[in-house]
């Protein structure tokens, strides 16, 4: 399958993947303020806001490590190594996982002292729910190393649905806040079961099987830690850092509704971007194992052209959306 071929299906399975999935975190954003209320809602998001910077210190970069090496190794005719490579990825998150538990439960030990109970119990239920997605996430940079999208793509339109539906469910029996995290305790087990079953049929596919000890380690973990660097400041500085701010000087019910209104926006804007590096990255990663650094100049000038064709319509589209959108909300 030629270059531009592989792109385009890879970047066509991924989009839609991220639209629906995207989709059901706006739609579910809404119905969470709705039915949570703003000043619940409000917390909610205070709260994602902090597990989101405990997430990406927890993953050390690692899921990106993974998708980097396994596409590079396909590429360079050395799957042998994945497997190593794997080991080395699943146990350096396991050792990481009570270090951000930890995190958590002092942060909840001292929400307990200021007399918040109830965010504490959050807290704790949620660095479950951090752990599973932890892993799920390097079985998932797995799959799509090995540039299989058509999978990731299945289940990520299988579990985003699902997690919406049950979701809903729970907030119209009343379960708050509280049952918001446990549904996402039992959808992140969910989808590591489904995530780790395929990636190991990938890998059984290609007579592979996991091994917990690597040659290489030093030079994947200082890679991991770059990613990490990189992780967190984006993390911090622009995905919604000035929620936490906002926290300081305004009321739970102004940071609910500043979240809905970016949360619909960001959202939407980065269908296209991120569909499109999910397939680049590996790809690349692939090309450059193989050497062939020419073909990777010619695929990013493709991208760069088809991306600037199909950003017109997106921008069309919000457009005629946004109307509709404000008198939502």
């Amino acid at each position: 399958m030629g270059l531009a071929r592989r792109l385009l299906r890879g970047t066509a399975l991924t989009t839609l993947a991220y639209v629906v999935q995207l989709s059901m975190l706006s739609l579910g954003s809404i119905v969470l303020a709705r039915l949570l209320g703003p000043s619940s809602f409000g917390t909610y998001s205070l709260l994602l806001f902090a597990i989101g910077i405990l997430t990406v210190v927890g993953n050390l970069g690692l899921p990106t490590t993974m998708q980097k090496y396994v596409s590079e190794f396909v590429g360079s005719n050395r799957k042998e190594t994945i497997p190593l490579l794997l080991g080395f990825a699943l146990r350096a998150r396991a050792l990481l996982t009570p270090c951000v538990i930890g995190i958590l439960v002092g942060l909840a030990a001292w929400y307990i002292t200021v007399g918040q109970p109830l965010i504490a119990t959050y807290l704790l239920i949620v660095s479950v729910a951090s752990t599973l997605d932890g892993f799920a996430s390097i079985w998932a940079a797995t799959i799509t190393g090995f540039q299989r999208f058509d999978v990731s793509s299945k289940i990520t339109l299988l579990v985003s649905p699902t997690a919406f539906v049950v979701t809903l469910a729970s907030l119209l029996f009343g379960a708050g806040i509280l049952g918001v995290f446990l549904v996402g305790i039992a959808i992140s087990g969910i989808n590591l079961v489904l995530l780790a079953g395929a990636a190991r049929k990938i890998l059984a596919s290609n007579r592979l099987s996991a091994t917990m000890r690597g040659k290489s380690e030093k030079a994947w973990l200082h890679f991991s830690l770059s990613i990490l660097a990189i992780g967190l400041v984006d993390t911090i500085v622009w995905q919604r850092s000035e929620i936490l701010f906002l926290r300081f000087f305004w009321t739970p019910i102004e940071v609910a509704q500043y979240s809905v209104a970016y949360g619909l926006s960001s959202r939407l804007l980065a269908v296209l971007p991120a569909g499109f590096f999910a397939v680049l990255f590996p790809l690349m990663s692939e090309l450059y194992g193989s050497r062939e650094i020419t073909k990777i100049a010619n695929l990013y000038v493709q991208t760069t052209r088809l991306l600037a064709m199909l950003v017109i319509p997106v921008c069309v589209l919000g457009i005629v959306l946004a109307d509709p959108l404000i008198e939502l909300l």
